[in-house]
């Protein structure tokens, strides 16, 4: 138990230092931490005084709509309805309550399609109906609005930023990247993503209360740009510009990873980008043009690290 101990602080201490500011840094940034395993699925007596201890400001969670830990365990009735019997919210309860607890806000990540919402096509293909997705956004946005009453009758903490899916421009997160039409790939990726981005922006804007923030984007590292790879992605510029082509109009970058199999075939110029500078980045995703190999950007994880 005690090598677990040390192993589980390690790797908390490892994913702090990627939010770890500068001293030129923005005064809004914050220490976050995204590790589902430990943090929401661990055991939170061990786990939330070991964050304390790293002076963790946010937690980034999974909200899964449906599949295995999914909340939606059928399709609602009243879907807008957080006490709706087809929802079971008890294990995002006791992560926000220990959260607040612990003086750690919440960022929560709607992701994972339920079954009845696409035909049981998977968790990681979009709804077949965005309004699905956005009443379920609603739902949840309701219930963590910091007036919503538990069963012991006390209201459960609120949580005022959100984000939709994670990385979609990844296959294992969303399928298919691309599509064939005329004799020709399109990124079907992006457009079910803007899809996806609306009803979530929409569903948290309908019930939220105060100044709730939703990102889309979220995007990997990499993508191969291959529609005929074994596992084809999509790189993050690519996908961004494709997405906002398609009606998307929020943006988030996890632009830390491996090498392996999504590394793109070609880099772009994206030029000075201070950390969370989002109008310079917005404006260099519909400028930017490819490069030369050897260019590339200031290193950011805005979607573990979001403003307050």
């Amino acid at each position: 138990m005690r090598s677990r101990a040390f192993l589980v602080v390690a790797a908390l201490v490892a994913t702090a230092a990627v939010c770890v500011p500068a001293a030129s840094a923005s005064r809004f940034l914050q220490h976050g931490i995204f590790d589902d395993a430990s943090i929401h699925y661990g055991d939170p007596d061990q786990v939330f005084p070991q964050l304390k201890t790293l002076r963790t400001q946010l937690i980034r969670i999974n909200l899964i709509w449906g599949g295995v830990n999914g909340v939606a365990k059928r399709r609602p009735v009243r879907p807008t309805n957080p006490d709706d019997p087809a929802y079971d919210w008890s294990p995002y309860d006791r992560t926000v309550n220990y959260a607040a607890q612990y003086g750690m806000k919440v960022v929560f990540s709607i992701i994972g399609t339920p079954p009845w919402a696409n035909k049981a096509a998977g968790v990681n293909v979009a709804p077949t109906n965005a309004l699905d997705l956005q009443r379920f956004a609603a739902a949840a946005a309701l219930r963590y609005s910091g007036t919503w009453k538990a069963a012991d009758g006390r209201n459960l903490p609120p949580v005022r930023s959100w984000l939709a899916w994670n990385e979609p421009n990844n296959p294992v997160f969303l399928r298919p990247q691309y599509r064939r039409v005329g004799g020709k790939f399109v990124m079907q990726g992006a457009k079910d993503y803007a899809r996806i981005c609306n009803a979530v922006v929409k569903g948290v804007r309908t019930t939220s209360i105060g100044a709730s923030k939703v990102a889309c984007g979220v995007t990997g590292p990499r993508g191969n740009n291959n529609p005929g790879a074994a596992r084809a992605s999509t790189s993050p510029l690519a996908f961004l510009r494709a997405m906002k082509t398609a009606g998307a109009s929020r943006l988030a970058l996890e632009p830390l990873g491996k090498r392996g199999a999504h590394d793109p075939g070609r880099r772009v110029r994206l030029g000075p980008a201070p950390l969370l500078s989002w109008p310079v980045v917005a404006r260099q995703v519909h400028a930017a043009e490819p490069t030369r190999a050897g260019a590339g950007t200031r290193r950011t994880r805005a979607s573990a690290c979001p403003p307050p």
